[in-house]
């Protein structure tokens, strides 16, 4: 069922507490207030198939832990939560199909919640870095730039995924020329910061949103 709302402060996920290795391009004790997470799936999951011919998914979540909002993409995050992006062709969520195409928010926790996100035995491989406020406004602007349109092959869950990472990241890319989850799932792996996580360790949702092009939100559950 798909809701057009504008409140989605009830919506959120709070800040996950996870114990993992962080990344700060910054150097060690720059202690900024936000951080994200890449992931990437390399799996046969008819749900997470991203990719003609290279089945699996990547998408990223990005972590307020600042007193005030933020504003992430078309989101504004509330204090202390967390937000899942992850770029979509459209998607069948208990049957209806949602036809928008572009980032969803969320869509990854709520999939993890009806077990549709990939299977128990399945391997995550990601990487969590800290943000400083100038690289986020950065992402925050990918985001919203990115909101609309899907390809195959240019512009999918990976090149978003990689985008949004590097406008975090605040360098050179270490992911140039990605576009499949098969080349970022190694490419992660060779990083001495990466996480090899289950879905038991990401949180699970009820709800999930988008933005059309009139920046109108639409929740779904």
């Amino acid at each position: 069922m798909i809701i057009t709302s504008f409140a989605l402060l009830s919506l959120c996920i709070a800040s996950f507490a996870t114990n993992v290795p962080i990344f700060d391009p910054d150097g060690p004790g720059a202690c900024h207030i936000y951080q994200m997470t890449l992931y990437s799936q390399n799996s046969g999951s008819s749900s997470s198939s991203s990719s003609f011919g290279d089945f699996g998914h990547a998408f990223v979540s990005f972590s307020n832990s600042h007193d005030f909002s933020f504003q992430m993409g078309k989101f504004v995050i509330p204090p202390q939560t967390t937000v899942f992006l992850g770029k979509w062709a459209g998607t069948v969520c208990n049957t209806e199909y949602t036809p928008h195409a572009g980032v969803e928010y969320d869509l990854e926790p709520y999939l993890n919640g009806g077990n549709s996100l990939g299977t128990s035995s399945e391997i995550i491989r990601a990487v969590t870095i800290s943000v400083n406020s100038a690289s986020a406004t950065e992402a925050s602007t990918f985001a919203s730039n990115q909101n609309d349109g899907y390809d195959v092959l240019t512009n999918n869950c990976v090149t978003f995924a990689t985008g949004f990472f590097d406008c975090c990241y605040g360098s050179s890319s270490i992911f140039s020329g990605y576009n499949l989850p098969s080349q970022l799932y190694e490419k992660l792996g060779q990083l001495s910061y990466c996480q090899y996580l289950s879905l038991s360790d990401l949180p699970s949702a009820v709800f999930w949103f988008f933005f059309d092009g009139n920046n109108v939100c639409h929740t779904v559950r």
